[in-house]
């Protein structure tokens, strides 16, 4: 589809990019909006906002702990 986009700031990085979602045979061209905040060495959280129309369609928070 194309590029994404970054900025790093301390322990946070955001990443900004548009996906293609097939939807009952369409595809949908929507904008993800993702943060993601390295909390120690181990754990990175990831909070991520779905957009289309410019409207919020979803969001989804992950937490990640390496073992």
């Amino acid at each position: 589809m194309g590029e994404a986009q970054g900025q790093l700031a301390g322990n946070a990085f955001r990443w900004q990019y548009r996906l293609s979602l097939p939807v009952d045979g369409r595809v949908w061209e929507v904008n993800f909006d993702d943060w993601m905040y390295l909390m120690d060495q181990d754990t990175l959280i990831n909070r991520a906002s779905m957009r289309k129309f410019g409207i919020e369609w979803g969001q989804v928070t992950l937490f990640f702990r390496r073992q």
